[in-house]
């Protein structure tokens, strides 16, 4: 087969069920359409492509290696389709356990825009906000001659049509601008989200912390793709992953009890019961207080022991290490020596603390 053909199959959602059933979150039709129809945009000889469409086309569910696709997703240059079939294929396929975790950091890397940004991106957008002040020119213009043909002989208008003509033509290029920026932002959203479906996919518990900021994203698209993926995620916590998940883990699962459902928000607590920590106790605590369901309330008294047990080990560990890095005493201070059979009744004595590698000598204290 030459490179350049693109591969095809009789029914792709029907090779894509034979792989579907094993998926969580479970991909609905209009991701496999969409993902369909940005594959057959690609150009067949490309690297994306030939990973991508055996999946689709065929139902082949294992890749012999995902270097190439971990490659393209890590490239801001690459063409933002190419990007976004990457990302999809990741989650979709089975691949190296040994891959699995450049795989994972690339999906998180791509999330929180923790890559270079395209340069290209600027070109365009300046090309798109050039191509609006030159229709808005030309539009500013043709409105100020219809105007004139109008109310012609009337001199208010000709003194006000420049400043017309400068402000319609200034509106349209700054109104191109924006229009280009949202433009740029969605699709790298699109890309954005697809990661977030691949990542509860993956099953990646180092993935708690970044989907749950995901899910309270602005963008509704990578929003509604991380309530599904975390739901999938926390699902496979185990008590085994209490304090491994990263600093920000827990935080960003509280952020969310406040404002998820009462599905999810049983989710969250059982999460917390499993790999909260301290941290966990007075988000908890409000849900006892706050308009919840009483499945919700029992719940949260549940974990909430453990949760107060975990802060107070946290609290005597923290205290521990406090105790153990005490600095010395300060040259100021006056120190009691004491020397094995002291009588009781000597003299007392002060020493000032040595700070030299010897000890200090008799003469050199400060009787009293």
């Amino acid at each position: 087969m030459s490179h350049e053909e693109p591969i095809t199959a009789p029914d792709p959602v029907m090779a894509f069920n034979q792989t579907a059933a094993r998926l969580e979150p479970r991909p609905t039709q209009e991701e496999v359409s969409e993902v369909a129809a940005l594959l057959h945009s690609l150009y067949p000889g490309s690297v994306t492509y030939r990973l991508a469409a055996p999946i689709l086309l065929q139902g082949q569910a294992r890749l012999e290696t995902a270097a190439p696709l971990i490659a393209v997703l890590r490239t801001p240059t690459a063409p933002w389709k190419e990007r976004q079939v990457a990302a999809w294929t990741l989650g979709w396929t089975e691949f190296d356990l040994k891959q699995q975790p450049a795989a994972i950091r690339a999906l998180l890397d791509v999330l929180e825009n923790r890559l270079p940004v395209d340069p290209g991106r600027y070109g365009r957008m300046l090309q798109r906000s050039l191509f609006s002040l030159s229709v808005g020119c030309a539009g500013s213009i043709l409105l100020v001659v219809i105007l004139s043909m109008l109310y012609f002989g009337q001199g208010r208008f000709h003194a006000w049509s420049g400043i017309l003509m400068v402000l319609l033509a200034v509106g349209a290029w700054i109104g191109g601008l924006f229009g280009s920026l949202i433009y740029e932002d969605s699709r790298v959203d699109r890309v954005r989200a697809t990661g977030v479906t691949a990542l509860g996919r993956l099953h990646a518990p180092e993935s708690v912390g970044a989907l749950a900021k995901a899910a309270l994203e602005p963008s509704q698209r990578v929003r509604t793709a991380a309530i599904p993926a975390l739901r999938a995620v926390l699902r496979r916590l185990t008590p085994n992953h209490y304090g491994q998940l990263g600093a920000e883990a827990v935080p960003g699962l509280c952020r969310l009890l406040g404002q998820a459902d009462e599905g999810l928000t049983l989710h969250l607590l059982e999460a917390l019961e499993k790999v909260g920590d301290g941290r966990a106790v007075r988000p908890v605590e409000h849900l006892l207080s706050g308009v919840h369901t009483s499945l919700v309330r029992r719940t949260a008294e549940r974990i909430l022991p453990l949760l107060r047990e975990r802060q107070q080990r946290e609290n005597e560990s923290q205290m521990l290490l406090r105790g153990a890095s005490e600095p010395p005493a300060a040259p100021e201070h006056l120190l009691r020596p004491t020397y094995p059979g002291t009588p009781s009744n000597a003299p007392k004595q002060l020493l000032r603390p040595s700070t030299a590698s010897k000890p200090a000598q008799a003469g050199e204290g400060d009787s009293h």
